[in-house]
C-alpha cells in the first residue's frame, strides 16, 4: 500500500522512545535526518515518502470536531498519526496535507494520563477512534501500535477503542488483552468503487477475511460506508457488499454499522481532478451543505 520511505526526520526529544528505537531497528538503511523541531503537520514542506517522528505538542485525545449546526456525534479522537498511505481518491487528507509524508506521534507515554482522565468512572461512556488523521492498521507492520495502545483499554468500564482501516494488518491483534473494549472496524464501499477509487488498499473479501479473523479473535467488528457514491448499479452494488458481509461474520458480531455520503471541501475537487484524471467522482450533481462543503444531493438518481 505504501512505498517504503526513503527518509526518516526525528525530532530531538523523541529520540530514545520506543516507538522511534522500533521504527529505526525495523528500517537500519535509511538515512536519518536529526531536526530540533518539527513545525506543525500543515505547514512543515516535507517531501513524499519521508517519514517524520516528533512530539505531539497538544492533546491527544479531543472531541470529534463535529460541524456546527449539525448533531454532533459524541465521539472522540485520538491522534496518533498523521496521513494515510493508502490515498484513495476521494481522501480529504489529500487537501488537508498536500504531500504523501507520514508523521508518527512517538511520544506515546504523555498519552496514558489523557486515557485516564478521558475514561474515569465519572465520565459518561466515551467512545474513542484512531482514525481521523490516518488509517488506524495500515502502517501496523512498522510501528506496532495497536500492541501499545489496545491493552490500555482491557479494563476501562467506561471506554470503547475503535480502530477504523482499510488495511488487513491485523496480525498483531491476536492474542492481545483488550478486555471486549476494543471494535476493529473497516470501510467498505461496492466493488466497482473499491477497484476505481481505493485502488492501493485490499479488495472488500480480504478485508472481510480480516474481520473475521479479529472476530475470532473475541473483537466487535464494525463497518462504515463512507463515502457512498452514486455510480450507475449503486443500490445493487451496495446491496452484493452487505450480503457479503453476512457471508464473514454474524449479526451479533457486530457493533456498529455507520453510513455518509460523498461530501469534501471545494478545494479538494481540482486536487481530485488533477491526481486522478480517470475518478468520475466529482462529476456527479452537489449542493453545498451548511458546512460549506460539497455534499452529494441525493442517492436515488
Amino acid at each position: 500500500m505504501w512505498n517504503r520511505p526513503k527518509r526518516i526526520i526525528v525530532e530531538k526529544g523523541v529520540q530514545d522512545t520506543p516507538l522511534t528505537r522500533r521504527i529505526l531497528r525495523r528500517l537500519p538503511l535509511l538515512p536519518v535526518e536529526e531536526v530540533e523541531k518539527v513545525p506543525d503537520h500543515r505547514s512543515f514542506d516535507h517531501q513524499p515518502d519521508v517519514l517524520i517522528l516528533a512530539r505531539n505538542r497538544g492533546a491527544f485525545i479531543k472531541k470529534c470536531p463535529c460541524t456546527p449546526l449539525y448533531t454532533g456525534c459524541g465521539y472522540h479522537v485520538v491522534n496518533l498519526v498523521w496521513n494515510c498511505p493508502i490515498q484513495c481518491t476521494y481522501c480529504i487528507l489529500q487537501e488537508y496535507f498536500k504531500t504523501s509524508g507520514i508523521r508518527l506521534a512517538a511520544n506515546l507515554d504523555d498519552l496514558v494520563e489523557e486515557i485516564d482522565a478521558w475514561t474515569s468512572s465519572a465520565r459518561p461512556l466515551v467512545r474513542i477512534g484512531t482514525g481521523e488523521f490516518g488509517d488506524s492498521l495500515a502502517l501496523e507492520e512498522l510501528t506496532g501500535l495497536s500492541q501499545w495502545l489496545v491493552p490500555q483499554f482491557a479494563g476501562r468500564s467506561r471506554a470503547v477503542l475503535e480502530l477504523k482501516t482499510k488495511s488487513i494488518n491485523v496480525d498483531r491483534l491476536d492474542n492481545l488483552d483488550h478486555g471486549g473494549r476494543v471494535v476493529v472496524s473497516w470501510s467498505l464501499n461496492t466493488e466497482e468503487l473499491t477497484r476505481s477509487e481505493e485502488a492501493r488498499a485490499p479488495g472488500i473479501i480480504q478485508r472481510l477475511t480480516a474481520a473475521r479473523r479479529c472476530r475470532d479473535w473475541g473483537y466487535r467488528i464494525g463497518f462504515h460506508f463512507d463515502p457512498m457514491i452514486h455510480t450507475p448499479g449503486w443500490e445493487e452494488g451496495y446491496r452484493k457488499t452487505i450480503d457479503r458481509i453476512f457471508d464473514y461474520v454474524a449479526p451479533r458480531d457486530i457493533a456498529w454499522i455507520s453510513l455518509g455520503t460523498l461530501r469534501f471541501m471545494p478545494a479538494l475537487k481540482p486536487i481530485i481532478e488533477a491526481r486522478w484524471p480517470a475518478s468520475q467522482i466529482t462529476t456527479g450533481e452537489f449542493i453545498i451543505g451548511l458546512d460549506g462543503k460539497c455534499d452529494t444531493s441525493n442517492l436515488s438518481g
